[in-house]
């Protein structure tokens, strides 16, 4: 009597387990392993993958999870007919970015746009602050407007402008919220940075899903 014995793929493990991105289009590489039955490594499968919720992230041929909007989802590997997840939830942090020409010239102004990126992440309503940093001995803060948005900066300092600006109920877009206005005293022939950050709500009480600090960025700009 011959008898033949099959190793059969029993259990798929997916890594990571869990995962959290902040940012839309942001993405996460998912790997599959698989046993059999009693715990023994099996390889060579061609995985399978899938998104339960597509409107939250989409996956690729080799397990590359790219966030699409809020929310969570199981990515699943599938091979021999046995299946295995690990779960993606996508909690886009508002993001605070800078708008403003690549180069000026000593002795001019430079106009400075702070836009909130927020698309994806709720409607958002109060009162919430931002700090903008520079080298003051290359840049002078000299004013600020803000078209739609009440802005008032309230802490002006050497190296830093802090600025609470107020956003009416309903905003779930990008936005431009205020342009800063620099005076450029000096730097000649060299490049400076700022910075942008979002600090913290001011009212927190008047967000809706707007709860976490955001991120923010940093543009070089050539003094001519």
């Amino acid at each position: 009597m011959t008898v033949t014995v099959a190793q059969e793929l029993g259990i798929v493990v997916v890594t990571p387990a869990d995962k959290t991105l902040i940012a839309l289009g942001d993405a996460s590489i998912f790997t599959a392993a698989g046993t059999d039955a009693l715990g023994n490594a099996m390889d060579g499968f061609v995985w399978v993958w899938s998104s339960s919720n597509e409107a939250v992230a989409t996956v690729d041929a080799g397990g590359n999870a790219t966030a699409q909007g809020a929310g969570s989802t199981s990515i699943t590997a599938t091979a021999a007919g046995v299946s295995g997840s690990g779960q993606l939830v996508v909690e886009p942090v508002p993001v605070a970015r800078l708008d403003m020409p690549a180069s000026v010239g000593v002795g001019g102004q430079v106009s400075v746009d702070v836009q909130l990126l927020s698309t994806g992440y709720g409607t958002v309503t109060g009162a919430f602050a931002f700090t903008v940093s520079f080298d003051p001995s290359v840049l002078q803060y000299s004013s600020s407007t803000s078209a739609y948005y009440a802005a008032l900066v309230f802490d002006n300092t050497a190296g830093d402008t802090r600025i609470v600006v107020s956003v009416p109920t309903g905003i779930a877009d990008d936005v431009t919220v205020a342009t800063l206005v620099f005076d450029v005293v000096g730097g000649a022939g060299g490049s400076t940075d700022l910075d942008v950050s979002i600090d913290g709500l001011i009212a927190p009480s008047t967000f809706t899903d707007f709860t976490a600090d955001g991120v923010g960025q940093t543009r070089s700009l050539t003094i001519q």
